[in-house]
């Protein structure tokens, strides 16, 4: 079963790093105020950035599921990953909640709940490594 939770998060990551890779103008508009900027970057370019980083966690996560139960230290690394995430989105939406749109609180709310599923499922589960 970790197996399979490990690659719902894998495929998961990607998805969301394919839309913000080749759709990063449009999900910058739905996702964030207008005048988002952040470093001298634009929303779209932050979300291409945000893409390059899920595309590089989900090969990992998609690495460790494949070379179970060897690698079976790897599945902390990316509890405490995806426990980052949530955390981070979570600060995010309380500390600079303006900077989003009413979609975008939303949609990183939900992400955030899928992703802390994924840390809650994958703890359980690494404790019989049998699949």
């Amino acid at each position: 079963m970790l197996r399979k939770i490990l690659g719902l998060n894998a495929v998961f990551s990607t998805i969301n790093g394919i839309a913000m890779l080749f759709a990063p103008t449009f999900l910058a508009a739905i996702f964030f105020d207008l005048d988002f900027a952040l470093f001298g970057m634009s929303g779209a370019e932050i979300l291409q950035i945000l893409a390059m980083g899920l595309f590089l966690f989900a090969a990992y996560v998609g690495f460790v599921a494949f070379k179970l139960p060897q690698l079976m230290g790897q599945v902390k690394i990316i509890i405490l990953a995806d426990w980052s995430w949530v955390i981070s989105t979570i600060l995010l939406l309380v500390f600079a909640s303006s900077t989003f749109s009413t979609f975008g609180l939303v949609f990183f709310a939900i992400v955030a709940f899928i992703v802390a599923g994924f840390a809650l499922a994958q703890r359980k589960f690494s404790n019989s490594v049998t699949d």
